[in-house]
């Protein structure tokens, strides 16, 4: 499975807008799997698949940060 860290994080803006960073495959793979259905979209799935891929070794850990980059910016929650 090797590293699943980010080289950096991906800040977030969680809740009554608390930063969070998220640092690594797995910490992704948990928030987008909680995130609301009603928040869901495009982005949403393309980063929950990447995040699958790379538990199957089918992409690399910065591939997922920019697919969880690209879902926050498009919710709005980038910080």
């Amino acid at each position: 499975m090797g590293n699943k860290q980010f080289t950096q994080p991906v800040p977030i803006l969680v809740g009554l807008a608390y930063p969070h960073d998220i640092g690594s495959l797995w910490e992704a793979f948990k928030v987008l799997n909680e995130w609301p259905a009603c928040g869901r979209g495009p982005a949403h799935v393309a980063a929950l698949d990447a995040c699958r891929d790379a538990m199957a070794d089918e992409c690399d850990a910065e591939t997922v940060r920019a697919k969880v980059e690209a879902f926050a910016r498009s919710r709005g929650i980038l910080a």
